[in-house]
């Protein structure tokens, strides 16, 4: 009797025993569901920062391989003005043949802005993808620490544990996520400063167009103006440029801003330099023992471009000015000195 009225009186107490049990329970699977999305959201964060580590080899790939085409379209230049300077028959078959060159720089130079607009927005999209995997990582972060806060709540230091575990990976997760990002950043810089060299190989357009400079243009060596434009030569050819005395060794300047359309020997000339000012004007210097520029190089007004000889005993210079590739008189263009050069 007396243990019936004992069991009696402990059964509600056992009853409520059993339901906080219950309760504790319901929790603990609560917080292992919780656990098991966090570990989840970890592993498409880890995904996503793959998908980047992989993106910005591309990029690097990208940046190697622009450089690399840089190198052999400037070597490629060369050996085909070089070829153009072979196969010409004379200096306006010449002259053609450089304008032809030149436009098929120009489309050249576009076709190779527009693909690098579109590496500019692989690297836009690359960087966009960072950014979201970094807001992925702080989402799962304030996840798991709510977790860990449920977990001390319940005082339950197994789940404290694992989620204290689960918030470590989440902040791994975010600084692999910002490395991501500042390596992104850092490829955009490197693909910046290509398109700038890119953009910096394109044909020269002087600020100043060159019509609005005539009288004003320096003469490219000081020395007395020794045949004429109009005039027949020594051989009885009519000139098509000037010629200057010049002392031995004199130093060759360029007349005005523009860009090498040509450097070397050409059939008649001796070594030949031809500057590209744009607009359909070009400027010929010849019979200097020395050229101090490359094909493609850009030049200002007052440049050094060359040297004369030191052994022959009367040096002179040769200038042709060219437009649309007819000879036209420089002395108009150039700066009065009374037959003296400034160069």
């Amino acid at each position: 009797m007396r243990s019936a009225i004992l069991l009696r009186a402990a059964v509600p107490q056992i009853e409520r025993s059993v339901h906080d049990l219950k309760d504790e329970i319901d929790v603990m699977s609560r917080l292992r569901a919780d656990i098991t999305n966090q570990r989840q959201r970890i592993g498409n964060t880890a995904l996503r920062l793959d998908g980047e580590h992989k993106r910005l080899k591309e990029l690097w790939d990208r940046k190697s391989t622009l450089q690399y085409a840089a190198i052999a379209e400037t070597e490629a230049s060369e050996q085909r003005v070089r070829q153009l300077a072979g196969e010409a028959q004379d200096l306006r078959e010449l002259m053609q043949r450089l304008e032809e060159e030149r436009q098929r720089r120009i489309l050249e130079a576009a076709e190779k802005a527009a693909a690098e607009k579109a590496a500019r927005d692989a690297d836009l999209a690359a960087r966009k993808a960072a950014h979201e995997a970094e807001i992925a990582a702080q989402k799962a972060a304030r996840d798991a620490e709510i977790a860990a806060k449920k977990a001390d709540k319940e005082r339950k230091e197994r789940e404290m544990a694992e989620a204290r575990a689960a918030r470590e990976a989440e902040l791994r997760a975010q600084a692999q996520a910002r490395e991501a990002e500042i390596a992104a950043q850092k490829a955009a810089r490197v693909l910046e400063n290509a398109t700038r060299e890119a953009a910096e190989a394109k044909p020269m357009v002087s600020e100043k167009p060159i019509a609005s400079v005539q009288g004003k243009m320096v003469f490219p060596a000081k020395g007395s103006v020794v045949e004429r434009f109009g005039q027949p030569n020594e051989v009885g050819v009519i000139n098509k440029g000037i010629s200057i005395a010049t002392r031995k060794g004199a130093q060759i300047i360029a007349t005005y801003d523009g860009q090498v359309a040509f450097a070397g020997p050409f059939r008649g000339y001796g070594l030949l330099l031809i500057i590209d000012h744009g607009e359909g004007y070009h400027t010929l210097l010849a019979g200097m023992a020395r050229i101090d520029a490359n094909v493609g190089q850009k030049l200002t007004a007052g440049e050094p471009v060359g040297i004369m000889g030191e052994d022959e005993a009367k040096p002179a210079l040769y200038i042709e000015l060219r437009r649309q590739g007819q000879p036209v008189n420089p002395l108009p263009w150039l700066t009065a000195q009374k037959s003296k050069g400034h160069g």
